[in-house]
């Protein structure tokens, strides 16, 4: 149920050289976190785009539900590479009315960057971290943030987390995070996107969705078909199938082991395994 608030996006087409997004509706609930996973190439970062304004859609309409400006992270660093980071600053301020110099040079520090050092000095990580810092030191009701742990290590993204968990605590807020990093969604998203060919195939609540799918393993001639098996993987040592109903196979199957399936088999199965 589309509710006040969400960021409702209909008819959305964007087509390139051999490629085309199209959604016919998708909707950002707000007060939530909701991941948008897919192999590179899926449509992710043209969905983003089209939604943040730095791609022109052919077709469609948002709606942003009447939140407050949207904090963006690109996957590629837009700033100055030849610009120190504390004098980013004084440029944001110009272009955000109520922005926050103190919570940025907070947050920079938190993210351990050294003020002192070009844009392009950075690593693909430290450049993430300092669109985040800027993203949340000005008043916003929604984060958009595209592959935003990309290039961090783990204890990196970790607090990235942390950084995202805090600023959900106002449950006005809305957060749209694409990534590979499977992971990470699972820690963070209370829904999913997932992307193929510029589809989306597969859309819920994160629970709900590893809850509902399994992976089955068997022998790579087992010819498995039937109720529930929706994709199938040929595998040096076997075959993998995705059970669409865990549980309802296992009811039936009561000698079988099926594994619960983790957003990344899911991501694997449904972009690189056939249909069953």
């Amino acid at each position: 149920m589309i509710e006040v608030g969400d960021f409702i996006i209909k008819g959305l087409r964007k087509s390139y050289d051999g490629f085309l997004l199209d959604i016919p509706e998708l909707v950002f609930r707000q007060g939530y976190v909701t991941g948008i996973i897919g192999d590179n190439g899926a449509g992710k970062t043209t969905l983003i785009g089209c939604m943040t304004g730095s791609a022109v859609p052919d077709a469609g309409e948002m709606d942003s539900g009447g939140m407050l400006p949207a904090g963006v992270v690109f996957d590629e660093c837009p700033f100055p590479p030849d610009l120190k980071a504390r004098k980013l600053s004084a440029v944001f301020a110009h272009m955000f009315p109520d922005w926050d110099p103190r919570r940025f040079d907070d947050l920079l520090e938190e993210f351990r960057i050294d003020r002192s050092k070009h844009v392009k000095e950075y690593s693909r990580g430290m450049r993430m971290k300092v669109q985040v810092a800027a993203a949340l030191s000005h008043p916003t009701g929604m984060l958009v943030l595209d592959e935003p742990t990309a290039g961090m290590d783990p204890a990196s993204r970790e607090e990235f987390l942390d950084v995202i968990r805090e600023y959900m605590v106002d449950e006005g807020h809305t957060v749209v995070m694409s990534s590979h990093i499977t992971t990470d969604v699972e820690k963070i998203a209370d829904y999913v996107v997932l992307i193929e060919d510029g589809k989306a195939v597969l859309e819920g609540e994160k629970d709900a969705i590893m809850s509902r799918f399994g992976i089955l393993h068997g022998p790579s001639d087992g010819g498995l078909r039937g109720q529930g098996i929706v994709r199938r993987r040929t595998e040096p040592h076997g075959c993998s199938y995705l059970i669409d109903g865990r549980d309802e196979f296992l009811r039936s199957h009561p000698d079988m082991v099926v594994d619960p399936a983790s957003l990344e088999d899911l991501m694997i199965m449904m972009s690189r395994g056939e249909e069953a």
